[in-house]
């Protein structure tokens, strides 16, 4: 039985072209030969191996998530800072409106 980290690194070949329904699943420590016995066993056979390495060499589901997850945390907390800044530079121009109005009051009743 070929480990998991075998199944990632692996390779399907046919190995007989003569029969058919002969192939050789080879990783990089050892090859295994298959003969099934009929062209569609054999296409279901490796259709399920290649489905097999396919899903080796993905990310567990684990690593997945926590990954989405992460990115949603930084999402957030980029839109958290966002509304911080936006809600500072309102702060400023509302201080900066006031400072003007006073200004322009002080400058009116000198006249």
């Amino acid at each position: 039985k070929p480990e998991p980290e075998e199944i990632r690194l692996a390779a399907i070949q046919k190995i007989s072209m003569s029969n058919l329904t002969t192939f050789e699943l080879i990783t990089p420590a050892k090859s295994y030969s298959f003969e099934a016995d009929s062209i569609n066993t054999l296409k279901t056979w490796t259709e399920a191996l290649n489905l097999a390495v396919r899903l080796a060499k993905e990310p567990p589901i684990r690593t997945r998530v926590e990954e989405e997850r992460k990115k949603k945390n930084q999402y957030r907390k980029q839109s958290k800072d966002d509304q911080r800044k936006q809600k500072a530079a309102q702060n400023t121009r509302e201080k900066r409106n006031e400072a003007l109005s006073s200004i322009r009051e002080r400058y009116s009743d000198k006249k």
